[in-house]
């Protein structure tokens, strides 16, 4: 990923995150994902988000799964 200076670090964490669960969503097979959901996931507030609650993001395989766990969860484990 080439560094953009102009951003500060907590953009650059926020990207992180955001890629970080698509690449594991779609690790688990999940093509479209819900951008109001999403945001929630990061902290967004429910007031900012429902904005975005009819907006979906197709993944494609263009989505880098290389840094996602392999561990695969064992059916019916509950995840605190």
């Amino acid at each position: 990923m080439a560094v953009d200076f102009s951003k500060i670090p907590e953009e650059y964490c926020v990207e992180e995150m955001v890629a970080s669960i698509c690449s594991l969503m779609f690790e688990y097979g999940y093509r479209e994902i819900n951008i109001g959901h999403l945001l929630r996931l990061i902290g967004v507030s429910d007031e900012n988000a429902e904005e975005f609650d009819d907006t979906i993001m197709l993944l494609d395989d263009s989505v880098d799964t290389s840094n996602t766990a392999t561990t695969i969860i064992p059916k019916n484990t509950t995840i605190h």
